[in-house]
């Protein structure tokens, strides 16, 4: 049978949530800082090679003024954005496979060629 809870309880337990999302948040916002400012590009793509994350300085880095059009107008990244195409499928390899990616130099193709 279970405990019966009581007011207090249930006030301490909601305090307790609400401290934790004010953490979450505050976490959220550091990554996302971290993310679009950062001096170098990084960004998150889906497996099928599109993007859904993208920094300004990657933006750049590609010839594109925003992310929203890199974003827009990249619908494979393997093949318009890597210089060989063939090193995408390799590096998602990896990475499926549980391994890290590190000091890795990757050729990318430039909007303005």
């Amino acid at each position: 049978m279970a405990a019966k809870r009581t007011y207090e309880d249930l006030e301490r337990e909601i305090n307790k949530l609400e401290r934790e999302k004010a953490l979450y948040l505050i976490d959220i916002e550091k990554y996302q800082s971290l993310f679009n400012n950062a001096p170098l590009g990084v960004f998150q793509s889906t497996i099928e090679g599109k993007y859904t994350e993208i920094n300004i300085a990657l933006a750049r880095l590609l010839g594109y003024k925003s992310t929203n059009e890199v974003i827009n107008s990249i619908q494979d990244i393997s093949r318009q954005i890597y210089a060989d195409p063939s090193e995408r499928k390799h590096l998602v390899k990896e990475i499926i496979q549980g391994n890290s990616i590190v000091h890795h130099e990757t050729h990318f193709k430039r909007k303005d060629n």
